[in-house]
């Protein structure tokens, strides 16, 4: 019989390479020992090969081959008990190393290996389905990976973590048993599919709240050149919002709600909006409200509202959209028939005066934006020779050579000499390229010339339609 003796096997090692070459080394030294005695070598609690107890001969640190029959001290280690609940069992199998016993379901550590990368299992159960096929998985957890078989490069780091998973390429980071496929996926911790691309690959967090550390402050995402980030929030709806890194900008493609009077701030707390309360949209700075013409630069062109509420325009062509003329020169229209209105249009040609979104057409201001628009004239009339007697002259608002009931006037004119001055104010409905202009109408007689010496018509958008 051969003896063991004290010295002969060195001390397990703590790194999983130096194991395998100690195990290797030890299966050279007792290659040839069938049976053998254990000579001045520990073989009692915490002994190189010792039992828990005297009488339970299933508890051992170490079973150096399956075939070896150690006797020795007060228990005996046969063949029929091989591996059964083993702290530390290193064999040397055809497809690697293993320590631990798979076959018992309580492996400890297995490392299986194929030639493009070994299977590294760690705890009772994990992989404990896994083919010829499987490579480059790591497997750490109590039945982790229980399910998979031929897949590879898995990475499950938890007690049943990926429990029911049959994929390749999966990260899962849990403690709990899901249980359903879908539930490893939608409930485990931290699931991740990894890929050689990086921007195929993606990792999701099913968490209730996401926490950087206490020392940061802060959540870095990071992309190394200007390729867009897009974070998307998946429930009935999506929601979604990115940032454009060719444009240097974030995008949302959804609505933002601000549920109270939580205000956005520009710049400092003195600039922003909010609601100060329900149906109110507030505004406010400590300069100026600006609503103008440029995104880029001070506007040239805008409304600007002073924190007093004083507001004005600045700039050509702001303000509100509104057209004028004018005449101080005598324009003649032959009145032809009684009670009949007539153009005031002669051969002398209104002025145009001030224009904005308008154009002047004479005898008419055009407008280019549909309204209400509010239409304010005057005029100085008298006649080109005496009438005779008195005449009844009215004046009325007219757009597109329809005469409006709004802002129509009257009054008598005795003589050639008599200068009368008249005026109105009407609030009308103007469509696009519809033309504002004047006219009057003799009540009296026919075939008078009235003469307009001064002549003032403006009009100003104060509504839509």
């Amino acid at each position: 019989m051969a003896r063991l003796v004290k010295g002969l096997i060195p001390n397990v090692p703590v790194d999983t390479d130096d194991i395998i070459r100690w195990a290797k080394g030890i299966n050279d030294i007792l290659s040839n020992l069938t049976d053998f005695v254990a000579d001045d070598v520990p073989v009692g609690d915490h002994g190189l090969l010792s039992g828990r107890t005297a009488d339970d001969h299933k508890h051992y640190v170490l079973n150096l081959n399956e075939n070896t029959d150690i006797t020795g001290g007060t228990f005996s280690l046969t063949t029929d008990n091989f591996g059964e609940f083993a702290y530390l069992n290193i064999t040397d199998e055809a497809n690697g190393y293993q320590i631990g016993s798979a076959g018992a379901g309580t492996t400890v550590l297995t490392i299986k290996s194929h030639v493009d990368g070994a299977n590294f299992l760690l705890a009772p159960g994990a992989g404990a389905n896994l083919t010829s096929a499987a490579f480059g998985n790591f497997l750490a957890g109590v039945g982790a990976g229980q399910e998979l078989t031929g897949q590879r490069n898995c990475l499950f780091l938890g007690n049943r973590a990926g429990f029911l998973v049959e994929s390749s390429d999966i990260l899962i980071i849990d403690n709990i048993l899901r249980v359903s496929l879908a539930r490893n996926f939608t409930d485990s911790i931290i699931v991740g599919l990894m890929n050689v691309i990086p921007a195929s690959q993606t990792i999701q967090f099913n968490v209730g709240s996401f926490l950087t550390g206490v020392g940061a402050h802060s959540l870095l995402i990071e992309t190394p050149d200007t390729n867009d980030i897009t974070l998307t929030f998946s429930a009935i709806a999506t929601g979604i919002f990115a940032w454009e890194g060719g444009n240097d900008y974030f995008k949302f493609s959804d609505d933002i709600l601000l549920a109270t009077n939580e205000k956005l701030y520009l710049r400092d707390t003195d600039i922003g909006f909010y609601s100060q309360a329900n149906t109110f949209m507030d505004l406010f700075a400590d300069g100026a409200v600006r609503i103008g013409n440029s995104s880029a630069g001070a506007p040239t062109t805008y409304l600007s509202v002073l924190p007093g509420g004083d507001t004005f325009w600045v700039g050509a062509g702001s303000g509100k959209l509104s057209g004028h003329m004018f005449t101080n020169t005598v324009i003649a229209t032959t009145l032809v028939d009684q009670g009949t209105f007539y153009e005031l249009d002669g051969a002398t040609a209104w002025t145009a005066g001030h224009l904005n979104g308008c154009t002047f057409t004479d005898p008419g201001i055009t407008v280019l934006t549909a309204g209400v628009y509010e239409v304010i004239w005057s005029l100085s009339t008298d006649f080109s020779s005496s009438p005779g007697s008195k005449q009844e002259i009215e004046y009325a608002i007219m757009v597109n050579g329809v005469i409006q009931d709004e802002g129509q006037a009257h009054r008598t004119l005795a003589n050639s000499t008599d200068t009368g001055n008249a005026c109105g104010v009407g609030s009308i409905d103007v469509a696009v390229n519809e033309v504002v202009s004047l006219a009057a109408k003799n009540e009296t007689s026919s075939g008078k010339i009235l003469q307009v010496a001064h002549g003032n018509l403006s009009i100003k958008q104060i509504g839509g339609v």
